[in-house]
């Protein structure tokens, strides 16, 4: 996975009122949409704590692991509308570092948990839900999509990322032969019957009926991630055409007012602004013809990694409610939909998948279930094998440079070999063949790329000789289990064949101090300041590769140096018998 930021931003839990249908016909429709404004300033309002209950959640002891307050003064709803959107292929935390947020196994058990108080339950998503790439990206696509399809998902929009996977391989491999749950696109071309799209399942907009309300929900690709679309397809998909949202979506929003919709959803495949500019363009529709329905729900894409607790309003459409909600399955939105003579009442919680949604103990269910068959596939289908390679930076000097496994540096370097063995690092591959729910963690190379020596690198983990036998691939493997030597200092054979060559150090060691940090006659706070920013560029570059934001949650919570100070090693010492690669 792309390495991510760090955030250290914290979000308040608040729920949300939604104003009530706005009359927008006389003259004082302006004044109403300020004073709707003004009144989403006051109208937040922090819980008091209330955790849900269910079969599957886990029973936590620590009231500091309960997770936030939930639903507080929420009577049952009429319809309870799950939101997701942009998972981009975060199945599952990985379980590196707790606590994390995300997983399809989690979510599950909060949609249980709402259908367990009684609630009708939908759940709809925004799309993106493919990784943006690599080997593993249709598979957990599949999976993602029948984890959905389990949950009871009704309708999904289509992102970029499943654009270009390319699509109609995407839509081969599920949608074809399964409808639900419906993918959305009112603005993509051929989603009429008797088009390419509509024979693979793809529809305009997917109307259902919960409880004693019927909705309508239709999806839209906005014109940034149209072009983004049409930039990045391949040869085969060039005939993919999205329409001008601005008509598609008003006549696409007319059949749902003639279907008699209670309220309306639209997914749209654009940042805050467009969407901002979509509200009001089909705001203004609605005023011109009320055959249109009016959109009371937006859900929109965001750069931004940590939803807002709020929804966005604008003056220039003030019956619409926009929603984003983050990235890689970390959170839900969920709406709540109470009808009154006088329209509808609409409350909104935003809720974090965290190890308060977890499985207890002993306990599965029908998304770890599946998890489990992800993990096997992943496994017989040998997905180790079609990680793509690349030379490690001493190979791009050295050309010939190999890896050679930890026990060859310790032939030389024993004292540093002794404090490597106490490390956690001395243990990375077997914390995967210990891992459960899923299993089978040693075979998955997203996991693997952290936990072995050189996997992304040729002739790393994985990447025996060519026409190495069984055994002798075997051993190579052996030699390059758990985070080594080479995983910080690169492939080492040049500098095991010749460990007196110094022209090799500062290409093996890079983030060594250089001569003036060195020279006692440099000023103390100059060396300390040159030193300060040698850890943090070590930092940054090499150990959040693989401690980064979604991996080890705390790493950011304690000083480098506290860190750096457990895996230390002395310098080799002067006099010691060379290795010699074997």
């Amino acid at each position: 996975m792309e390495k991510q930021p760090r955030n250290s931003l914290r979000q308040t839990t608040q729920t949300y009122q939604m104003p009530k249908n706005v009359d927008t016909r006389g003259p004082w429709r302006w004044i109403g949409a300020a004073l709707i404004g003004l009144g989403m300033v006051f109208t937040g309002y922090v819980l008091l704590r209330s955790t849900t209950q269910n079969g599957n959640a886990q029973d936590l002891d620590d009231k500091d692991k309960a997770g936030p307050p939930l639903f507080v003064e929420w009577n049952k709803p009429d319809l309870a509308i799950i939101i997701s959107g942009q998972m981009q292929g975060y199945l599952q935390p990985c379980g590196c570092s707790d606590p994390q947020k995300g997983g399809l196994t989690r979510r599950y058990n909060f949609v249980q948990s709402l259908k367990d108080r009684g609630w009708p339950v939908a759940a709809v998503d925004l799309g993106d839900i493919a990784q943006p790439s690599g080997p593993q990206q249709r598979l957990k696509y599949v999976y993602s999509m029948k984890a959905l399809k389990v949950m009871g998902y009704q309708a999904i929009g289509i992102g970029k990322n499943e654009f270009l996977m390319p699509l109609t391989e995407a839509l081969g491999h599920y949608s074809a032969n399964f409808p639900q749950p419906r993918l959305v696109a009112a603005n993509l071309a051929e989603t009429t019957k008797g088009g390419l799209f509509h024979a693979l399942n793809v529809r305009q907009g997917e109307i259902f009926t919960i409880g004693n309300l019927k909705a309508g929900l239709i999806g839209a690709i906005g014109p940034v991630t149209a072009k983004e679309i049409e930039k990045g397809l391949p040869p085969t998909e060039k005939d993919i055409r999205i329409l001008d949202k601005d008509t598609a979506l008003p006549a696409t929003l007319k059949i749902l007012t003639d279907n008699k919709v209670d309220l309306s959803i639209l997914l749209y495949q654009g940042q805050e602004n467009e969407a901002k500019d979509c509200a009001k363009v089909l705001h203004e529709a609605h005023l011109k013809n009320r055959a249109i329905v009016p959109v009371r729900i937006l859900v929109c894409l965001t750069k931004e990694e940590e939803p807002p607790s709020l929804p966005i309003k604008d003056a220039s459409a003030p019956n619409t409610s926009i929603i984003t909600i983050g990235h890689k399955g970390r959170y839900v939105g969920v709406v709540g939909i109470w009808k009154t003579a006088k329209g509808m009442d609409v409350k909104y919680q935003l809720v974090a998948m965290g190890p308060e949604q977890a499985t207890k103990p002993g306990k599965t269910n029908p998304v770890m279930d599946l998890m489990e068959k992800y993990a096997q596939e992943v496994r017989d289908g040998n997905f180790l094998a079609r990680f793509p390679r690349d030379n490690h930076e001493v190979q791009v000097a050295l050309k010939d440079a190999r890896y050679v496994g930890t026990a060859v540096c310790a032939g030389c370097h024993d004292d540093a070999n002794k404090v490597w063995e106490k490390t956690r690092h001395a243990h990375a591959y077997d914390t995967l063949v210990k891992a459960r729910d899923p299993k089978l963690r040693q075979f998955d190379g997203e996991c693997i790329a952290c936990h072995t020596v050189g996997f992304k690198h040729h002739t790393g983990y994985y990447d025996p000789p060519p026409g190495a036998t069984p055994e002798k691939a075997e051993k190579h493997n052996l030699k390059l289990l758990d985070v080594g030597c080479e995983s910080c200092h690169g492939p080492g054979s040049a500098h095991a064949n010749n460990p007196n060559n110094k022209d090799l150090y500062s290409l093996i060691n890079p983030y060594g101090p250089k001569e003036k940090e060195l020279n006692p006659k440099t000023p103390a706070v100059v060396r300390d300041d040159l030193r300060k920013k040698r850890m943090s560029r070590m930092d940054y570059v090499l150990c959040q590769k693989c401690h980064d934001i979604e991996n080890d949650v705390h790493w950011a919570n304690v000083p480098f140096q506290q860190k750096w100070d457990q895996i230390a090693h002395p310098s080799l010492k002067k006099g010691v018998d060379s290795a010699k690669v074997k």
